[in-house]
């Protein structure tokens, strides 16, 4: 993995821009914390497999959630998907293909210090 420090948002557009000249697809993420690119769920205790807990939980939103589902077919991957966006702990990382949305995120949990954005690209 490479780092590279960037201290102003002149310069991160600079190097998003001499990125992008190179890669077809990229994503980004902006975190407030060094590394721990771990999904909420994950979190509290890493080494434990929530896998049957999540299964409860989604079987609980289908069963109660049908006033806020947007429909009723929809598959796990796509519950899982409302399911973060209502607040629920998932194993779902969020990531964009767009370097401002990253960048706001990263600030947005900013307490005093240095924020980070993780770039992947092909």
């Amino acid at each position: 993995m490479r780092t590279i420090t960037i201290t102003t948002f002149a310069e991160f557009v600079k190097e998003v821009e001499s990125l992008s000249e190179d890669s077809e697809l990229m994503l980004f993420r902006g975190q407030a914390k060094k590394g721990n690119l771990l999904p909420s769920v994950a979190r509290d205790n890493p080494s434990y497999d929530s896998t049957e807990d999540e299964k409860v939980m989604l079987k609980e939103l289908r069963r109660m959630g049908n006033s806020i589902l947007p429909r009723t077919d929809l598959d796990d991957w796509e519950l899982l998907v409302v399911a973060q966006h209502f607040g629920m702990k998932t194993r779902l990382l969020d990531w964009t293909s767009n370097p401002l949305a990253a960048l706001f995120f990263a600030c947005n949990d900013w307490q005093k210090g240095t924020v980070y954005i993780y770039a992947i690209f092909k």
